[in-house]
């Protein structure tokens, strides 16, 4: 019965997240004067508070160093690269600098 129960509050509060990631990200692509780093920093504090991650597609909308939510030509530089047969994605944030890797395919 327990069991039950923590499933249904991890379910809810994953839910939650998600659509507080959502909302945010809807929100920093359609108007200029909201502000991504209070918009990540806000998602990663609640996913923290919850105990609950936000999974792989989600994470590379949000800056590991600085927690500024990167949107695309605006805060953050996406760019697909090609090396020795492994594409991957070259994620940059412009507000602090950090690049990351995501490997998209190998040989």
């Amino acid at each position: 019965m327990r069991e039950r129960r923590r499933d249904r509050k991890t379910a809810r509060a994953k839910r939650e997240v998600l659509r507080a990631f959502d909302r945010s990200l809807q929100l920093a692509l359609a108007h200029e004067e909201a502000d991504p780093s209070k918009l990540g920093e806000s998602v990663l504090r609640l996913s923290r508070k919850l105990n609950v991650r936000l999974g792989r597609p989600r994470n590379l909308f949000i800056c590991k160093k600085c927690g500024t939510m990167l949107i695309p030509g605006r805060t953050g530089r996406y760019r697909v690269h090609s090396e020795r047969g492994i594409s991957y994605l070259g994620i940059k944030c412009l507000s602090c600098g950090w690049y990351r890797k995501v490997i998209i395919r190998e040989r």
